[in-house]
This record gives C-alpha cells, structure tokens and sequence, in this order.
C-alpha cells in the first residue's frame, strides 16, 4: 500500500528546503497526488539523501543553526515531558502492531495465492499461463529499494516521537509541535498567523476542532467550551499538545484586516548600540498580552508620555513575546532623544499596534529580494525572519545599501543567515552619491532580466524608493514598499 507524506514532513525528513522539492515537482522530476509526495517517489528522486545515516541528526543541526541565525530565545528543554513521549511511543506502537497485522494478513493472502497457482491446471490458453508466470514472478521477487524505505521509515518513527506533525486542513499549512510547545505556541514559531487572544486560556480565540489524531491538555484553561463543541472536538490550542500527528480546522489571519487594533505593555530586556546613530531595543511582554501582527507592520512606542512615529516591528511574528525596534538617532525627535538619553533597563514601553500594509505574501512561492537603504533595515528584518520560517521561497536575497556616515549595523546578523540557509545570499554594498546608487540598483535589474518573476520588497526614503519603483517595476512578479 502507498505510503505518502506531506512536503513540509518529506523536507524535514530529507534534512532540505520544502522550496527543493517544490522545484522537483515543477520540473516534472517528483509526481505528488492531492499535495503529497509518494514513498517510492522520493526514495527515487532522492536516492543519496534518503541513504544518509546521519540524516537525524543533520537535521536537529540544521534547525539548531537556523534558531541561532535568527537570534531567538530558548527557554525550555527540547524534548517533549515524559507523558507526552510515552503516549506517542504507545500511539506508535499501536500502528506499527495494526501494521504487521496487516502485513501478515498479505503474506498468507500471497502464499496462499502462490500454492494456488502451481496446482492450477489452466487451459492451453496463452493469456491464462502468462497471467500465472506473472502472478509467480510478482510473488517472489523482492524489492531493490526496500531497504532504503526501511531507513525512511525508521527515521520517520524518530521524528514523530520527537515532533507531532499538525495540519490546517483549510488552507494546507504544516507545522511541527517539538519539546513542550502547545499547538498554539508551535503554529507561531512556525511563522503561521493562528487566531488567539489572550494565550492563557480565558479568551478562547484560539479554539481548533481536531479532525484526526491524539491531543493531551498541558495547562489548565478558564475557558469553558460548550457540551456541543465539546462533543464535536474542539480544544483550545494553548492549553494542549499534540500526541499523534493531527489535523485541525482553525481560523488563520491572511490579511492585515484580521489582525485587531491592540493596546499593550513591555519591559526593556536588553539595549544595545550597534553604532553612534542607532540603537536597538528589545522589549519582553507578558505572555497573556501578547502583540499580534504580521511581518512588516509597525507599532508605536510610548514611554514618560512621549510617543514615538510608527516604527518598524524588527522581530518576527514567530516569536511575539520579544519585540525588536531599531531606533535611528533623527534631529527634533523627542522619543529618540528620551532614549538615548535616560533609557534604563526594565523600564515599562507601552505599544500600541499594529499598522502599515507592508507585509509578505505569504502564499508566493517566487523567488524573494529585499532591498533596504541604511537606516531602513529594521523595515525589512521581521519580513525575512518571517520568509525563513515559513520556507516557502525558492530563493532569498538581500540587498542592504549603505554609506560610509550610515554603514551596516547588523552585518554578522545577515552573514549567520548567509552561512545557516540554503539558497539565501545578503550583499551588503555602499555606495558615494546618488548616481552611484542608480548605477548598482540598474545592475540589479539588468541581472533579473530573462530570470524567475520575482517578489520585491523595498524599505528606504521617498528618494530611494522612488528610485527602485522607476527601476524595477517593469521587472518584478509584485513590488512593495515601504518609505520611512
């Protein structure tokens, strides 16, 4: 019986981008049926990755590169408690005996078949003794790829006693619940927009029906469901984990008009000063009054009464209770100067948010290129974040100019990046004079003439702006901005 899997699961068991096989299967290479990909199928188009011994743990490599190449916190232990382990082993065992059960019901079906048609007398007839020769010979022979499917398979085992596997089945997305994560936290950090509220339990705006599989509450909930969807499945996905692999129906935000007006508060965790005109904050909140947004939006600052301009929300939605803001140091701004100049530690940051239509398509598989100007980086940064976690994209590149007065603050941030991620590349280029920067920007362009339609996002000034509309317009899949 066919075995399939979905492309986020098959990438994650191959240790590559899920954008890697989408490419196969656009090139006609990998066949994929109702958006899985078959066993067989990928041992096939894989047959060097699927016979690495090591792929495990390559793989928990990988994803341990990736989470320091985007600066995210880890607070708790990677491995699932105890009772979460035992359950899914239980769970596994349960398939694995309904799997030999079957397997043993085929193979007396096929011996069965095999004494049958040595004492079966057929007639002269041709097609009969040829169907018996083939029947015969599909009986006895064994299968070359067997033992690579074997390893597939055991891998699989591991993983899933690791991570749950969960599936939105609205919109097919795909996303992993590892070490002690709720279903809710799990969606977040896998750059996905679930609905939720206050993320403790009392709201109950992050309520899910569980189509298929094993879920086990992890906290206690305020929220009372009714006896009718209760009945019918629903859980709410902070209070639970995932056991098995599951399916879930959910409500998801797909646009800025689904995400609400919010009010909140921070505390200043951490204050750095990557150079003389900028400063970086980092602002912790609590759990239960989280900030929802989508990448690319912006948020308003208050501390002492003063407020500042909408500034960019430099982190990524994935993890929404650490805020970054890049600060630049801009004349006749008293925010700026209140920073700078009397800041402290765990001083409380009222926000307010989120705004702006500056956010990624996350539905566009093409190839992505974010180009910021100086100072403009902080409005680019929360949409990469956010395009690594979803891995969706076939290619991201980086451009960051610069100027010798404003140079590249975060310059090692983009080299981690560059060196943790397949198909990823960051330029860092500085550029003397307008005519200079026009010069490399028609490069650019001239280099994506005959390539891939492309996704081009742009955060600069009204002049650097400007600059790249006129420029790329005509060579972009979508071109969008933001001018701060």
């Amino acid at each position: 019986m066919p075995r399939y899997l979905t492309l986020s699961k098959a990438a994650r068991l191959l240790g590559i981008n899920r954008s890697a096989i989408q490419k196969k299967i656009q090139a006609g290479e990998l066949s994929v049926f109702d958006g899985e990909v078959e066993l067989l199928e990928l041992r096939r188009a894989y047959p060097d990755l699927t016979e690495n011994p090591n792929m495990v743990e390559n793989l928990k490599r990988l994803d341990l590169i990736k989470e320091n190449a985007l600066n995210k916190i880890l607070t708790e232990a990677d491995l699932p408690d105890a009772h979460t382990l035992s359950a899914r082993v239980i769970a596994l065992s349960r398939e694995l005996s309904r799997a030999k059960a079957k397997a043993a019901l085929y193979d007396k079906l096929a011996e069965q078949l095999q004494i049958k048609l040595t004492t079966i007398e057929f007639d002269s007839t041709t097609a009969l003794a040829d169907f018996r020769v083939w029947c015969l010979a599909q009986i006895n022979q064994k299968a070359p790829e067997l033992p690579a499917i074997e390893n597939l398979l055991a891998r699989d085992a591991v993983l899933r006693i690791l991570a749950a596997h969960v599936k939105i089945n609205a919109t097919g997305h795909e996303f992993f619940v590892e070490g002690k994560e709720s279903i809710l936290e799990a969606g977040l950090r896998s750059g996905l927009s679930l609905n939720y509220g206050c993320s403790s339990g009392n709201c109950g705006l992050c309520r899910a029906r569980i189509v298929s599989g094993e879920i086990k509450q992890i906290r206690a909930h305020d929220y009372s469901l009714s006896a009718a969807e209760s009945n019918a499945g629903y859980c709410l996905m902070c209070s639970y984990t995932a056991i098995t692999d599951i399916e879930i129906e959910t409500a998801e935000a797909h646009s800025i008009e689904d995400i609400p007006a919010q009010t909140t508060s921070g505390k200043i965790r951490k204050i750095e000063k990557p150079n003389e005109s900028m400063l970086i904050l980092r602002l912790r909140l609590p759990r239960t009054k989280r900030l929802r947004f989508i990448a690319g939006q912006l948020a308003r600052l208050e501390i002492n009464g003063i407020e500042s301009r909408p500034l960019p929300i430099a982190s990524c939605p994935c993890d929404e209770l650490n805020l970054e803001f890049h600060i630049p140091d801009l004349p006749k701004d008293s925010f700026q100067e209140y920073l700078y100049e009397h800041i402290a530690m765990n001083e409380i940051v009222r926000i307010r948010g989120p705004e702006g239509e500056f956010v990624l398509q996350e539905d566009s598989e093409q190839p992505h290129l974010f180009i910021a100007f100086g100072r403009s980086f902080a409005g680019l940064k929360s949409l990469v974040e956010h395009a690594i976690a979803l891995n969706h994209a076939q290619s991201i590149r980086i451009v960051w100019f610069a100027t010798e007065k404003h140079q590249h603050y975060l310059q090692n941030h983009c080299r981690a990046w560059t060196d943790a991620l397949d198909n990823f590349v960051c330029d860092l280029p500085l550029y003397d004079s307008n005519d200079d920067l026009e010069d490399q920007l028609a490069a650019i362009a001239t280099h994506l003439q005959g390539q891939p339609l492309t996704d081009i996002y742009v955060a600069g000034s009204h002049l650097e702006v400007d600059l790249c509309e006129k420029i790329f317009h005509k060579l972009a899949g979508s071109l969008f901005t933001l001018t701060l």
